[in-house]
């Protein structure tokens, strides 16, 4: 076990016990905010990547868990569906040096990671740019992005398909008494419903 890890992160838990933003000045704050996210983003690696080879390794049943990703959501506060998420982008970008060596430099969140993976693996070659892209932009613009590269590395008739496959729509009733909706529409449709609106 790497014990340094371990006394680094209950070091920094003690430091945090004390924090008190107010007796810093504006500007020692934001130094303060930027590290931590920073430390923030390289530790939700740094946990998923030890939660995906805990649950390799069976651990989470010695701690009364059938499932990994229940185990790891109730350690990380999160859903089901974030850990297995999170597990799962640990993987992905393995095979991603430059996104890899990103992450664990806190410069990339595991979101910004998921993304530039799943595009990279679509569109062979984005990574690099995508990196760039995320150093600027914010995490919706680099979703942007990616959607955009994922969808051009389609032809328009499998896209299509796709796009009619995938339509659905829910509706119901809130407490209110309001219609709620929600759901996918191919463009065609969609643009012409919101036309409408």
């Amino acid at each position: 076990m790497s014990l340094s890890i371990l006394a680094a992160a209950r070091a920094l838990r003690e430091n945090l016990e004390g924090f008190d933003p107010d007796v810093l000045s504006g500007a020692d704050c934001a130094l303060v905010a930027e590290e931590l996210a920073l430390t923030e983003k390289a530790l939700a690696w740094a946990a998923a990547r030890a939660g995906a080879r805990a649950a390799d390794c069976g651990a989470h049943r010695q701690r009364g868990f059938s499932d990994a990703a229940s185990w790891l959501a109730q350690s990380s506060g999160t859903s089901a569906g974030a850990a297995r998420a999170a597990m799962d982008a640990t993987a992905a970008i393995e095979c991603l040096p430059l996104t890899q060596a990103a992450v664990q430099r806190g410069e990339l969140s595991m979101a910004q990671a998921t993304e530039i993976a799943k595009t990279e693996a679509a569109r062979p070659g984005s990574e690099h740019d995508l990196l760039e892209l995320s150093r600027t932009r914010s995490l919706g613009a680099l979703k942007e992005a990616a959607r955009k590269r994922r969808v051009s590395a389609l032809d328009p008739r499998e896209l299509h398909r796709r796009q009619l496959e995938a339509q659905e729509l829910r509706h119901w009733r809130d407490e209110l008494g309001m219609i709620c909706f929600s759901g996918s529409l191919a463009p065609e449709v969609g643009l012409v419903l919101l036309s409408r609106l």
